[in-house]
């Protein structure tokens, strides 16, 4: 028996706890189990979840975990790690629509800005992720954002060649 805030080696040399880990591997039933019996995620639980979803992950415990992360204590929809990326960026760079639809109407910051003045839009952009960019333009995420380094989301999808992709958030600059 492991107690629920008992360190286990992961990979690579570090420690979680198996609630944290529940929620990285995107397990709701274990999830749901451990946050019974008093597991929590020190409020990184959401970051785990966005970080390790893609557009394949499964859509039903996608969204299971991330209502048990978020009722958990601590967790917030708009916390940031150590680059400033929240977990909005996260599932915007991987391409999880579901996730990244759950966390804007949890109220999500559309227009927050990592460390290299980076937006989800701008990350579903870079990563070619059209239906997350579609999304986030839907639920009115400003395209006319710039980066430290002066680039729009329009730009970002210039140089990575992706004409159709920057005349859809062109239609939006209007």
């Amino acid at each position: 028996v492991v107690d629920m805030r008992t360190p286990l080696a992961v990979w690579g040399g570090g420690h979680s706890s198996p609630t944290f880990l529940a929620v990285a591997r995107v397990r709701p039933a274990v999830l749901a189990a451990l946050v019974s019996r008093g597991g929590g995620c020190g409020g990184e639980g959401l970051l785990a979840l966005a970080g390790g979803v893609d557009q394949h992950s499964d859509k039903g415990e996608v969204v299971e975990c991330a209502r048990l992360v978020l009722d958990m204590e601590g967790e917030k929809v708009n916390c940031v790690q150590r680059q400033g990326m929240t977990p909005l960026m996260l599932a915007s760079r991987g391409g999880c629509e579901v996730l990244v639809a759950w966390l804007v109407e949890q109220g999500a910051d559309l227009d927050r800005r990592d460390s290299e003045g980076w937006t989800a839009l701008m990350f579903s952009v870079d990563r070619g992720m059209g239906e997350v960019v579609r999304l986030l333009l839907d639920k009115e995420a400003d395209p006319m954002l710039v980066s430290c380094d002066g680039q729009r989301a329009a730009d970002i999808a210039a140089s990575s060649g992706s004409c159709v992709m920057q005349e859809v958030i062109e239609s939006f600059c209007g």
